[in-house]
């Protein structure tokens, strides 16, 4: 998985990019099961490319992106989200929504 910061997701959204985003934040126990569900998945797909970022380093975002609560799977198309995930508790939540959007 990528590590993104700020100015990853601001050029991203500059050049009007692809890209599926992890939101996280460190302490929260879910998300650190969703990352395990999402990398099995990157282990058997390999050219799939997935950026995580902390929420709490950019809280604008958030707002921006009407991040409800997190873990988070977004779907970036053309420098916009197109789509948003919430329900990870699955490999087969995970699989879905990266195929799906991959």
């Amino acid at each position: 998985m990528l590590t993104f910061q700020k100015d990853d997701l601001d050029a991203l959204l500059e050049q009007k990019g692809d890209q599926l985003l992890f939101f996280y934040t460190p302490m929260c126990g879910g998300c650190a099961k969703a990352r395990e569900m999402i990398e099995l998945v990157l282990d058997a797909h390999p050219k799939v490319s997935i950026a995580e970022m902390d929420l709490n380093y950019i809280p604008e975002y958030a707002r921006i992106f009407e991040i409800e609560s997190v873990p988070a799977l977004a779907a970036v198309k053309d420098g916009e989200i197109v789509a948003k995930e919430y329900e990870i508790n699955n490999v087969i939540d995970a699989l879905e929504f990266i195929t799906k959007f991959a």
